[in-house]
């Protein structure tokens, strides 16, 4: 596949920190049930993230009342997880939700979107293990998460461009596993049928 004339880019060296706001998940006390009585917020945790792009469910759920109390987060703003082995894994919010404090959370400033940062921290995990330290349960809070330095496209436009092209990709790549997935799934009804007989074939 032919990307046509190759034209020199520009980068420009930028702390997370200057990339937007950055908040840290906070968990609702345990003890109040009004907190968790009702799933009307996804309150994320790093076994929600590293799947898909954009984090659609969670595993658990908070209460209105319970949101109230988390450090609110908006759509379209890149999580990354902060802590242990799985330090790295990241999703964007789609809807208003809160995260627990395993999570860190970039609500990126107007001129760098959240698309566009997720593919550029996507291939950090090693980078971000190596800012955590050596450590028997890596972690890396609020302000060390903020001194972290990646290198971005200086131009705005062409920041936005490489997100569309890249979420374009990903939305094939998702559409076609989904038709794997329904084949396959008709792969093993046609074989549960044909090898037990329940099925004939004409010869």
């Amino acid at each position: 596949m032919s990307l046509g004339k190759l034209e020199k880019t520009e980068l420009m060296p930028i702390r997370f920190n200057q990339l937007g706001k950055i908040l840290t998940g906070t968990t609702p006390p345990t003890a109040n049930n009004e907190y968790y009585d009702s799933e009307d917020y996804m309150f994320i945790g790093p076994a929600d993230l590293g799947k898909d792009k954009d984090v659609k469910s969670s595993k658990k759920y908070i209460s209105v009342k319970g949101f109230e109390v988390t450090r609110k987060l908006p759509e379209n703003a890149l999580m990354v997880v902060c802590i242990g082995a799985t330090i790295g894994k990241i999703g964007l919010t789609t809807e208003p939700c809160a995260t627990n404090q395993q999570v860190n959370t970039i609500v990126p400033k107007d001129e760098y979107s959240a698309r566009y940062l997720y593919y550029v921290i996507g291939g950090l995990k090693k980078y971000l293990l190596g800012f955590a330290g050596d450590t028997a349960t890596p972690q890396l809070n609020k302000t060390d998460f903020g001194k972290v330095v990646t290198f971005i496209h200086k131009s705005k436009s062409e920041r936005i461009k490489i997100a569309t092209i890249l979420s374009e990709a990903d939305a094939k790549i998702e559409k076609e596993q989904t038709q794997k997935a329904q084949l396959e799934t008709l792969k093993k009804g046609l074989m549960q049928q044909l090898l037990t007989g329940k099925k004939r074939v004409k010869v």
